[in-house]
């Protein structure tokens, strides 16, 4: 959700953080490649997501601290995930 995005960008920016969104996986790990980022936030509600695609991307980028966000409460696709490498 475009509205949701912007806020989120705007929060940060306010904390004096920089944000990048990025639409796809591919276009994240490429910019992950040519940034010193700090954190990922991820919507898991916009693409197919599930365990492996976490533990690659950690696997990748180990500094990485990895946040998700959904509409729903559940995800227990993500259980590994959740336990393991992601903060919140």
């Amino acid at each position: 959700d475009q509205r949701e995005i912007k806020q989120l960008c705007s929060i940060l920016s306010e904390g004096r953080f920089g944000s990048k969104v990025f639409n796809r996986l591919d276009d994240l790990e490429d910019g992950l490649n040519r940034s010193d980022s700090l954190a990922a936030i991820l919507d898991v509600d916009s693409f197919p997501m599930n365990n492996r695609i976490i533990r690659i991307l950690k696997d990748s980028f180990p500094q990485l601290n990895i946040f998700c966000t959904s509409h729903r409460r559940l995800h227990p696709e993500l259980e590994d995930s959740l336990s393991r490498h992601i903060c919140a």
